[in-house]
């Protein structure tokens, strides 16, 4: 503190005010100083609390994510499918239940569909659609049986058998076919070719000059268009959809 000697007393006075308006000041800039370290603390909890929140939320997004992802090692670690779509990729391990089927309908994209269900085991009530699902089973289960393919391409066949029975005569229809309900005009069955016979595919598009203009496949179905086949390589797995084929029994 400052010390005021040999000077009048009406001096001395505004000396002692002038010491005490400095002292003023500078209590005052000291407690702004600790109002804002006090708010810059404030902020910065309320920032690491935040942070903390969003990755507790991130840490529970992920950790129900995981736990509904298929986790068995055997499947394809890349296709990161979830439970409910594994039959999907694996139709040999398709549960006996409806579930699959209630996610299925739920998605947003499949809004326009209604799962319509009877009680368990009491398929009585929908007499058409159980008759028409053991049509299409019964055809699904020879093609698999006839060709001797396993359940890997149950998709196929069953793609196949509902594709026989939309240019099949029904007796329900008078005689007609689906297919001509539909389009208004009679189906061709010129392309149609025994279901998992060996078929040539002629290749469109080559690497050289002197490769092979043709390629061997195994016949599996039609594609969307009417003239196309689905043809698979036995040595990738792959499926093709080729224009050009003939098939011939092996």
């Amino acid at each position: 503190m400052w010390v005021i000697r040999n000077l009048p007393d009406e001096y001395k006075a505004i000396g002692e005010l002038w010491l005490k308006k400095f002292e003023i000041e500078k209590a005052t800039k000291s407690l702004k100083d600790t109002i804002e370290e006090l708010h810059a603390y404030i902020i910065q909890t309320e920032d690491d609390a935040e942070t903390k929140r969003a990755l507790s939320d991130q840490h529970n997004k992920n950790k129900n994510k995981t736990s509904t992802r298929c986790s068995n090692n055997s499947h394809n670690p890349l296709a990161q499918h979830s439970k409910e779509d594994c039959w999907k990729l694996h139709p040999e391990k398709l549960p006996k239940s409806n579930k699959p089927i209630k996610a299925l309908m739920a998605r947003k994209d499949t809004i326009s569909i209604s799962h319509l269900t009877t009680a368990p085991y009491t398929p009585k009530p929908y007499p058409f659609a159980r008759r028409g699902n053991q049509t299409t089973i019964t055809k699904t289960r020879c093609l698999l049986k006839d060709s001797g393919l396993d359940l890997s391409l149950l998709a196929e066949a069953e793609n196949t058998a509902i594709y026989l029975e939309n240019i099949t005569p029904s007796k329900n229809m008078n005689f007609d076919t689906p297919f001509h309900k539909w389009f208004n005009k009679e189906p061709s069955l010129r392309h149609l070719q025994p279901f998992c016979f060996m078929a040539i595919m002629l290749e469109q598009k080559q690497n050289g000059k002197f490769d092979e203009t043709g390629s061997r496949g195994i016949f599996l179905g039609y594609g969307e268009t009417q003239q196309s086949y689905r043809i698979m390589d036995p040595g990738r797995g792959n499926i093709k959809i080729n224009h050009h084929v003939k098939c011939r029994k092996t």
